[in-house]
């Protein structure tokens, strides 16, 4: 696999054409997180096993032949102040440390629902 899949749509229209699969996508910038994280912190939060859930999901859908959706594939960063259910999520301040929200923010779901 190449070091760099290229754009979001590039990434999306690969794997929803099969000639890379999600999982593949994922484990590359999980990888990549850890090679870089360390230099530049620019995560406070990862969710490496709900980001290959996801991406195993995807390439199901496309071995049944489903349409994975318009972002299949593309791994997304979400920022840290938008809410994912039981995921940390601080806005970057020590006073919501340990905050883990019961509920999913809209836009999140809207991306996962777009593969």
């Amino acid at each position: 696999m190449s070091a760099h899949l290229g754009t979001a749509s590039e990434i999306a229209r690969r794997v929803g054409k099969g000639e890379v699969s999600a999982v593949d996508v994922t484990r590359e910038h999980l990888d990549r997180i850890a090679r870089v994280e360390p230099k530049v912190d620019a995560f406070l939060h990862l969710t490496p096993e709900r980001a290959m859930e996801r991406a195993r999901a995807v390439d199901a859908a496309i071995a049944a032949g489903r349409t994975p959706g318009p972002l299949a594939g593309v791994p997304i960063a979400i920022k840290d102040l938008i809410d994912i259910e039981g995921v940390p999520t601080t806005c970057g301040s020590r006073v919501l440390e340990g905050y883990r929200p019961p509920f999913t923010a809209t836009v999140v779901e809207r991306l996962e629902a777009a593969g």
